[in-house]
């Protein structure tokens, strides 16, 4: 690597890392911020929700034994791929290899989406286990009872939150500048994979719905959130 292009990498690493240092902490804010901004629309949409998770915990077993599989055939090849492969590592590698490679090419939107993925996986994770903590159901296949304050909590599904994560900064940053039909095409590939993930932990006997449903609220809102923020950012580049 000779010295200008070991300046230019070194530049667009300084960038994409701070980049990702503004996107946690701007989309850390926003989350906390977004009630009080919210309408009342957005206030109806999120109380439906709330009614929705409260009722699917009330009926949890019921919607459970629907969605359980029998472990036999292709459902559960299916739901073993992304019980295996939908966990907090995909979204990271993901992001680590976007922003790699956006400071070796010099790609911009491979490095803010890289820096946006993994600030969305950094807020994700904590408000994951910290809803694992204060909601700490046991497993369907360890019994289910639900617990509070207590570590190895799975109220919360982590596997949900990690598929989620994917979406907005893939399809908002990443193809920003592809045409609508490759960005809609990845919109619906990724939207799949999400609600592939979220139907295996609940046919692997792993979460109940209403764990699932958190999941994914808290995973869609932190890619969303920093997907926000990073259009807000300056369009400064090395």
């Amino acid at each position: 690597m000779d010295t200008d292009t070991s300046g230019r990498f070194v530049c667009h690493l300084k960038f994409t890392s701070n980049r990702l240092l503004v996107l946690f902490r701007a989309g850390f804010k926003r989350m906390a911020s977004a009630p009080f901004e919210w309408t009342w629309p957005q206030w109806a949409v999120v109380f439906l929700f709330i009614m929705a998770v409260v009722a699917a915990y009330v009926w949890k077993w019921p919607i459970h034994g629907f969605f359980r599989g029998d472990d036999m055939g292709v459902p559960d090849m299916i739901a073993d791929v992304g019980g295996r492969c939908g966990d907090f590592p995909l979204p990271v590698s993901v992001g680590f290899l976007l922003a790699l490679s956006g400071c070796i090419t010099g790609r911009k939107n491979w490095m803010e989406a890289g820096a946006a993925l993994l600030a969305a996986a950094m807020i994700a994770g904590i408000i994951t286990l910290a809803g694992q903590f204060v909601l700490a159901e046991q497993r369907p296949y360890k019994g289910g009872a639900m617990r509070f304050l207590v570590m190895d909590g799975h109220g919360v599904s982590g596997h949900s939150t990690s598929g989620a994560l994917l979406l907005w900064p893939i399809t908002q940053i990443l193809l920003r500048d592809v045409s609508r039909f490759i960005r809609n095409f990845a919109y619906v590939l990724l939207a799949g994979w999400v609600m592939v993930v979220a139907w295996s932990r609940m046919w692997n006997d792993k979460h109940f719905m209403w764990n699932v449903m958190l999941g994914l609220a808290a995973g869609l809102a932190s890619g969303y959130m920093t997907v926000k923020a990073n259009k807000e950012l300056s369009e400064n580049q090395c």
